[in-house]
């Protein structure tokens, strides 16, 4: 199945950026992160959720929060919870739509990734 690694951005209730790649499956939140991680120096926080419904990775640097979610309803999700966020938020996503048929074509993390996340 080819997933699509395209998104829209959406504005949250507290007025911050979220971007909703809704095609991705639930697995490819480890993979979002690890690129995150590795490509903008931001570190993840605990405890992580990992729920059949939903998945949530914190992810912080220099005191801004950045989400990696996944959820029924929005699919895939990257959320900013701040002004400093939101700013992060669009070089993140520019970054993952560059790396669009990358992501599109990558395996969901393994175990091994998620307890690195």
């Amino acid at each position: 199945m080819t997933r699509k690694a395209q998104g829209e951005f959406f504005e949250t209730d507290e007025g911050h950026l979220s971007y909703e790649l809704e095609d991705l499956e639930a697995a490819m939140v480890f993979s979002v992160a690890n690129r995150i991680q590795r490509r903008f120096g931001f570190a993840p926080t605990k405890p992580q959720a990992f729920e059949p419904e939903a998945q949530l990775i914190d992810l912080v640097r220099d005191g801004v929060r950045i989400a990696v979610g996944w959820n029924d309803w929005s699919g895939l999700y990257v959320m900013a919870s701040d002004a400093a966020g939101d700013a992060w938020l669009k070089q993140i996503v520019a970054d993952l739509e560059s790396a669009a048929d990358e992501l599109a074509t990558a395996e969901p993390a393994t175990a091994s990734a998620k307890e690195q996340a």
